[in-house]
């Protein structure tokens, strides 16, 4: 296309006197900012601002004026531009992009339906049903660059690393465990290192349970010991009482009765060692509380 097409006749000419009155505005707001603003002043101060920001107000307010003026015939010669040109263009460029897509998706499908018959027929022959792996497990993304041998490797490679996980699967003793770990993501190192994990937290279960009963049969034998322990030291102690001669007379000579003084259980004394973890020695102190006794911590 010519050039002549778009041809400028005049450039816009602005006449302004902004150079001509520099100089004085200029002056005026180095007198402004020179200005001591103190108490008795600031009210001065604050009219000589006013002032200033009404006359750039106004300036502003023409400037404005101007640019509306000035962009005007652009704007109109803008909206023609799109009208007779730009438009065209851009429109033409929209469907020819569609047309395009049209075509690149259609290449691509065809190369997708190729490599999906391609896959199914692999997998069948490797002996791997088709409710266990599917072709969009491969992640394979068809591109409209990519060749079909590429994209067969690639395939391939997947389904093979997969025959080779199946087999050393089966020969673990918790392959069904791990066979649906596996199927989840199709990583054995990720399958065998879930089901282990599993299979310890189990097993540590299993063994706090025996450690917590271990401990409470021990404690309460430990607590039947001590107390059989107590017991057979107070029989040892225990004074045998003397036997009692009761002398017959005629007669007894009436005496004033004595008040009885009160019964008061005789307590006993014993002592001895006791060597334990803290947690039995924690439960003999608490048995020794409980059960009321007196007892005195060397």
């Amino acid at each position: 296309m010519e050039n002549e097409l778009i041809i400028v006749k005049q450039l816009p000419v602005i006449e302004d006197q902004l150079a001509a009155v520099k100089a004085s505005i200029t002056e005026r707001v180095n007198q402004a900012l020179s200005l001591v603003c103190t108490e008795e002043t600031y009210k001065d101060v604050k009219k000589v601002r006013s002032d200033l920001n009404k006359e750039y107000a106004e300036l502003e307010t023409r400037r404005k004026e101007v640019k509306a003026a000035v962009m005007a015939p652009y704007e109109k010669f803008e909206a023609v531009y799109k009208d007779c040109a730009g438009d065209l263009y851009k429109d033409a460029d929209l469907k020819l992009k569609q047309k395009i897509a049209e075509v690149e998706n259609g290449l691509r499908k065809q190369k997708e339906e190729k490599l999906l018959d391609w896959f199914n027929e692999y997998r069948e022959s490797n002996g791997i049903e088709a409710d266990f792996v599917a072709f969009d497990d491969t992640g394979i993304k068809v591109g409209l660059t990519d060749s079909l041998t590429s994209l067969k490797k690639r395939a391939k490679d997947f389904l093979d690393h997969i025959v080779d996980d199946l087999k050393a699967i089966a020969t673990h003793e918790d392959r069904d465990e791990i066979m649906t770990e596996y199927r989840r993501g199709y990583n054995l190192g990720v399958s065998m290192s879930t089901v282990a994990a599993r299979h310890k937290a189990i097993e540590d279960a299993r063994k706090a349970r025996e450690e917590a009963e271990a401990r409470r049969k021990a404690q309460e034998e430990q607590q039947k010991s001590l107390e059989a322990v107590i017991a057979a030291q107070v029989a040892q102690e225990a004074p045998v009482a003397a036997p009692v001669t009761v002398e017959v007379v005629e007669s007894v000579p009436e005496v004033s009765p004595v008040p009885e003084a009160p019964v008061t259980e005789k307590t006993y004394s014993t002592s001895f060692r006791v060597t334990g973890t803290l947690e039995k020695l924690k439960a003999l102190k608490a048995f020794l509380v409980e059960g009321g006794y007196e007892y005195e911590q060397l």
